[in-house]
């Protein structure tokens, strides 16, 4: 009877140093991970620190710039109406006239000897 708890103590004592081990393991896998997510964390508050401020100037920026479009955008269809004007008036004052359209220059016709004489090259006749 001795005997068997003697063994059964060493049974559960190697049970427990082996279980011992098992969480010492694990404890220093989990450090492992929250130092590597910790140092993760600071990065990403170093990198984001100024992100609201940089946020809110950008903000006010496009609303200053929308209201300046708001502005610009009648003085803008004014001008392509203007400009419409004027390529309609010059396409109709200028166009019958021949300002600015281009023509192009028709080839002067090469004399009718020098055409014969070319057509006859390579051929190894002559007509002279």
């Amino acid at each position: 009877m001795l005997m068997a708890v003697v063994v059964l103590n060493f049974s559960l004592a190697l049970f427990g140093l082996y279980a011992a081990g098992w969480v010492w393991r694990l404890g220093r896998g989990l450090r492992q991970v929250a130092d590597t997510l910790t140092r993760a964390e600071r990065q990403t508050y170093r990198t984001l620190q100024g992100a609201p401020v940089a946020i809110a100037q950008g903000q006010t920026h496009i609303e200053q710039l929308r209201q300046q479009l708001q502005q610009v955008g009648p003085q803008v269809q004014r001008l392509r109406q203007a400009i419409a004007l004027v390529s309609l008036a010059q396409s109709r004052w200028f166009g019958g006239w021949g300002f600015g359209t281009r023509r192009r220059a028709k080839a002067k016709a090469a004399p009718k000897q020098a055409r014969q004489s070319q057509s006859y090259r390579g051929r190894g006749k002559s007509r002279d």
